[in-house]
């Protein structure tokens, strides 16, 4: 996908994305509010005791902002299913449908980790598990020395938003980051870069050294170095240029599946 401005699309959907996909956006919120009034009109009382009896949280029809703007995200997130089903039911299916569709794109212009399906549930851009590496991911990469091995990672992510998704972007930017989150530790002037040479020369001492006393030690380190192999190997095809007359871009199942490996790296390298 481009990453060019597009003409007559509003300033900050062009330029001022955020550089990570957001758990939580109180604009995203604000425009739910607004839309959950619009399409509610003259039947918000009807809709609060089903949200209550679906939810089991307050829901008042008077001041339903103390609901959209103030409630655990994860009840937000829900309500917006049975909104869209409530509107279609008492609506009608036209109603539910345009619903449907201004909520998925709210979720892709407030760049949420979040995807709309097509019966209006509310699924997380990749799932569960990604989200958990992501958060632990960031967690780690707090620390000073891990600032850049951090921007990089932030930009792999950026890879992932609806609007500049690029597969082979994310394998780069993660890599980018395994790489430098790798030299952070090494700490040896003497190279700079990731590869099979470093890790066996510079990484497999500090694995001995770590996991001293444990029966097959090296066995174990050599297994777990042959991962980090493989992973640069399969990186190595979206890192560099080809002789492609199509766009070289990397299927986003494939990026996803590299990328949960590169955030296992990391999470092993912020150990160190």
């Amino acid at each position: 996908m481009t990453n060019l401005p597009i003409d007559g699309k509003p300033f900050r959907l062009n330029y001022q994305r955020p550089a990570l996909l957001v758990a939580d956006s109180d604009k995203m919120r604000r425009r739910l509010l607004e839309n959950a009034r619009a399409q509610l009109d003259g039947i918000h009382h009807r809709f609060a005791p089903f949200i209550q009896q679906q939810l089991g949280v307050e829901y008042f029809a008077s001041s339903p902002q103390r609901f959209w703007m103030h409630q655990e995200i994860g009840d937000v997130l829900s309500a917006i299913t049975h909104l869209i089903q409530f509107v279609s039911t008492v609506r009608g299916n036209s109603y539910g449908e345009k619903l449907h569709a201004v909520i998925k794109t709210i979720f892709q212009e407030e760049s949420v980790r979040y995807r709309l399906d097509d019966k209006g549930g509310v699924h997380y851009a990749v799932d569960q598990a990604f989200e958990h590496d992501v958060d632990s991911v960031l967690q780690g990469l707090g620390k000073q020395k891990f600032s850049g091995a951090k921007a990089e990672f932030v930009a792999a992510l950026e890879a992932m938003s609806p609007q500049k998704q690029s597969g082979k972007r994310l394998i780069r930017d993660m890599f980018a980051a395994v790489e430098t989150a790798f030299l952070v530790v090494v700490q040896n002037g003497s190279i700079n870069r990731l590869n099979e040479q470093n890790l066996k020369a510079h990484f497999r001492p500090l694995l001995l050294n770590r996991h001293a006393g444990i029966e097959g030690a090296d066995d174990k380190v050599d297994r777990l170095l042959g991962v980090y192999f493989s992973w640069i190997n399969a990186a190595h095809l979206y890192r560099h240029g080809g002789n492609f007359e199509q766009i070289h871009e990397a299927p986003m199942d494939i990026a996803v599946s590299m990328a949960t490996q590169g955030m296992a790296f990391l999470r092993h390298l912020c150990e160190f």
